[in-house]
């Protein structure tokens, strides 16, 4: 008969793993993040060259969400290819054409000839309204085209090799304690089973909190509306609970606590494996030093400039960086609610 003592022995020694599983992701992150550039910050007054407004979001923030969507908007309207209006009557905010001819989108940018022609294809006004996902989806798209590679990169090959250890440790555990049976194809069949689902549940959580940590983080700092945090929340905690509840129902505690840390490890770990390269490195450090420069002396002026509810009004260079930038200056901020920043989700 086995004593309480070996129960507990037999417990705690199929953790093993996960912190195997966890001196992983610290090396791999070691790893990937060695090629970081540790000299001071130096203010820049002007943007990176060559990366539109989007570009330098996606680049700082390793995302695309609403506030991209933002400062593309601003962008165009600093290019005079469109206006900024507000609608008095019904307290919303229109975008117009300014010029009647085909305008000159060769030399855009492939993300803001995209929103451009999303406005503004058909109609020579439009309401400026919350971006769908998919729309958000295709900024991303278009600049997955062009910078990730160069910039920074997610590291996903680490990633995938430690789900698949997780599916093969979740194999043996359900072999060794034959929690499927005894019967050798049946045991087989269930641990091999056992084992994809649980991966597949770490993949899942993994896209989940990657979908939504920028959300997640602006919401915190008060950049997005706090409301949206419980919501959040939820779906960072959804596969892990589903399973739980699924797996609670067995007669097998220790095999499905086990399990729901080797998912939860895989789900929130997994995504700090992004990087930036050396060129990365360089170029976020530029962007850094540009925005410390538009936070400080320029910001007065960007406040003096636009007002919530009054036709925006452009400085042509700093206007939309501020916006992609996450700087509190008025009128991005009213855009920045006006195409629903939260759209992260």
């Amino acid at each position: 008969m086995r004593t309480l003592p070996t129960i507990i022995a037999n417990s705690q020694e199929t953790y093993w793993f996960a912190a195997v599983l966890v001196a992983y992701y610290l090396c791999v992150w070691l790893l990937v993040s060695r090629g970081r550039d540790g000299r001071s910050i130096a203010v820049c007054y002007t943007p990176p060259d060559g990366l539109s407004p989007a570009a330098i979001r996606y680049i700082y923030t390793m995302g695309c969400d609403g506030r991209s969507y933002a400062a593309i908007v601003a962008q165009l309207a600093a290019r005079k290819l469109l206006a900024i209006v507000p609608d008095e009557r019904n307290g919303g905010i229109f975008v117009e054409r300014l010029n009647d001819d085909d305008p000159p989108l060769r030399d855009l940018p492939p993300e803001e000839k995209r929103v451009f022609n999303n406005l503004l294809e058909f109609d020579h006004r439009a309401p400026l309204e919350r971006p769908e996902l998919w729309r958000i989806e295709r900024i991303q798209r278009s600049l997955d085209e062009y910078l990730p590679g160069k910039y920074f990169a997610r590291n996903l090959g680490w990633a995938i090799i430690a789900l698949l250890g997780t599916a093969a440790f979740t194999t043996w555990l359900g072999l060794s304690k034959e929690i499927f049976g005894k019967d050798s194809f049946e045991a087989w069949v269930g641990s091999l089973f056992m084992g994809f689902t649980v991966a597949m549940y770490g993949a899942a959580g993994y896209w989940i909190w990657d979908m939504n940590r920028l959300a997640i983080w602006l919401a915190l700092r008060g950049l997005y509306r706090r409301r949206t945090l419980p919501l959040l929340i939820f779906f960072l905690v959804l596969y892990p609970a589903v399973y739980y509840g699924i797996m609670s129902m067995t007669e097998q505690p220790s095999f499905v606590r086990i399990t729901l840390l080797l998912i939860l490890v895989n789900g929130f770990i997994a995504p700090t494996l992004r990087s930036y390269t050396r060129e990365g490195w360089r170029v976020r450090n530029e962007i850094e030093g540009f925005r410390r420069f538009l936070q400080g002396a320029e910001q007065d002026r960007l406040h003096r400039m636009n007002h919530p509810g009054c036709q925006a009004k452009f400085d042509a260079e700093f206007i939309p960086y501020a916006i992609a930038l996450d700087l509190r200056e008025g009128w991005g901020d009213e855009l920045g609610v006006k195409t629903m920043v939260e759209t992260a989700l």
